[in-house]
């Protein structure tokens, strides 16, 4: 993949950015679920961004827009399975779970993509 440091920079920005639209448009269509703190989310991104990262270059190479959600919901699907038992206890907090979630989809596959348009360009 291209320079480390920044594609993780660009991942981050783009996360963080796709994040801003999500939760400013999408989310408060759907009873208001949700807001985000920027300095938390840039934060726990970097982690996230690194990990990604790792993952998609080492274990599970991604080419294809295909791929790319596979990826996206396998690791979405994962961290749902893990902290829905802590989180959802009645209609309304799946209903507003889900919409966390799905910006979870979103997020994971806007840094993939960010990864994959970097190593093409690097390619290129």
């Amino acid at each position: 993949m291209a320079n480390f440091p920044v594609t993780v920079v660009l991942a981050i920005l783009v996360a963080e950015l796709v994040s801003w639209l999500y939760y400013g448009f999408v989310a408060n269509l759907a009873l208001g679920a949700g807001d985000r703190y920027f300095p938390t989310g840039i934060l726990c991104n970097i982690p996230v961004c690194i990990i990604l990262r790792h993952i998609i270059s080492e274990h599970f190479p991604v080419t294809k827009f295909q791929q790319a959600v596979k990826v996206s919901f396998m690791l979405t699907l994962f961290l749902s399975c893990m902290a829905a038992p802590s989180i959802v206890n009645n209609v309304s907090t799946l209903t507003i779970f889900l919409v966390h979630a799905f910006h979870r989809v979103i997020m994971l596959f806007s840094i993939i993509v960010t990864y994959m348009f970097t190593e093409n360009i690097k390619a290129n």
